[in-house]
C-alpha cells in the first residue's frame, strides 16, 4: 500500500508534466505562427506636405494584428484654422486603392495650432492577393479649411491644396511581391498586357442588390480608361454606368455601383442575366478606343 507521501509526489510530477508538455505545445504554435509574418518593413521619415502652415509627416509602417497594413502619419497645423486632411489616392506595390472608398480609410480633423497622429489604413483587398511584404507606397493628400456654422452645425469646406502624387520607398522589404491573383470572378479580357474579371457579388442583408466590381489589372503601357454600363433590358434602358481610369503598371479593385436584382428578368431557372457594355479607352490618346463589347454574367 503507497504512503500519502508517496501520493503527493505522484500528483505533482504528473501536473509538472502537464504543464511543461501545455507551455511546450504553446511555444512551438506561437513559432508556426511567426513563420507565417513577414517583419515590417522600414521607411525613412518622409516629409509629405509642408505647405502654408500645414506639415504632414509619414513615420513608420504600422501592421495591426499581425495581418492589417497602415501608414502611421503626423499632421501638424500651424494655422489659425479647423483643417480637414485626407488620402484621395492610394496605393501599394502598383496595387491601386479604389478612389471611392478612401475617405473610409483616412480622414482626420486638425484643430489650429495643434497636431494629432493617425493611420492610413491600407484596404482589406491587399490581405486576398500574394503580397508578402510592402516594397513601395504611393499616395497623394489633400488639405481643406472647414468652416463650423456655430447655430446648425453644418461644415463648410474650402480646398486649399492637393499634392502630386508621393512615393514612399521602404528600406527592409524583402520577399517578392506577386501581381495579384483573382480565385473567383469571370475573366472576360486577357490580352495586350490587359486583364479585366468581373467580380459581381450579391449583398449581404435583406435588400436584393448586386455589388458591381471589376479587377484590373494594366500592364499593356498605355494610362486606360475602363467603363461599365449595365443595361435592364434590350431596349437600352440603362441602370448603372462607371468608369475607372487605371495608369500603366498598375492594378486596382474597381467598384462599379450596385444595382437592384429584382429589375433584372429570371432567364435560367433562379438565374438572372446581367448585360454590360465594357469599354476601354487610351486616356491620353483622344480616348481612342482600344476595346468595347457587350458582355453577359449570371447572377443566382
Amino acid at each position: 500500500m503507497k504512503s500519502k507521501k508517496g501520493k503527493i509526489i505522484i500528483v505533482a510530477v504528473s501536473v509538472f508534466l502537464i504543464l511543461a508538455l501545455l507551455v511546450f505545445s504553446l511555444l512551438f504554435i506561437f513559432s508556426r505562427r511567426n513563420d507565417n509574418l513577414s517583419p515590417i518593413p522600414r521607411i525613412e521619415e518622409t516629409v509629405l506636405v509642408d505647405q502654408d502652415g500645414i506639415k504632414v509627416t509619414a513615420i513608420q509602417l504600422v501592421q495591426i494584428k499581425g495581418k492589417k497594413w497602415g501608414l502611421q502619419v503626423r499632421m501638424e497645423n500651424d494655422t489659425e484654422k479647423l483643417v480637414g486632411v485626407q488620402c484621395v489616392y492610394l496605393a501599394v506595390n502598383h496595387l491601386k486603392d479604389n478612389q471611392f472608398r478612401m475617405q473610409e480609410h483616412f480622414f482626420c480633423h486638425v484643430e489650429p495650432h495643434s497636431s494629432d497622429e493617425d493611420v492610413i489604413y491600407f484596404d482589406d483587398f491587399f490581405d486576398e492577393t500574394n503580397m508578402s511584404t510592402i516594397t513601395d507606397v504611393e499616395l497623394t493628400i489633400r488639405v481643406d479649411e472647414e468652416e463650423v456654422d456655430p447655430s446648425t452645425g453644418l461644415v463648410t469646406t474650402y480646398n486649399m491644396f492637393e499634392t502630386e502624387i508621393i512615393q514612399i520607398d521602404t528600406i527592409t522589404g524583402n520577399g517578392q511581391y506577386i501581381r495579384p491573383s483573382v480565385e473567383n470572378g469571370q475573366e472576360i479580357y486577357c490580352q495586350d498586357g490587359l486583364r479585366i474579371v468581373i467580380e459581381d457579388n450579391k449583398t449581404d442583408g435583406l435588400r436584393d442588390e448586386l455589388d458591381l466590381s471589376i479587377f484590373i489589372e494594366n500592364y499593356s503601357g498605355k494610362n486606360l480608361i475602363v467603363g461599365r454600363d449595365v443595361y435592364l433590358n434590350d431596349d437600352d434602358e440603362k441602370s448603372s454606368f462607371a468608369q475607372v481610369t487605371i495608369r500603366d503598371g498598375y492594378c486596382t479593385y474597381a467598384d462599379m455601383g450596385t444595382v437592384s436584382l429584382s429589375s433584372f428578368p429570371l432567364q435560367k431557372g433562379d438565374e438572372r442575366e446581367i448585360r454590360s457594355l465594357l469599354k476601354i479607352t487610351d486616356a491620353d490618346n483622344h480616348y481612342e478606343v482600344i476595346f468595347e463589347e457587350y458582355i453577359t454574367t449570371y447572377v443566382e
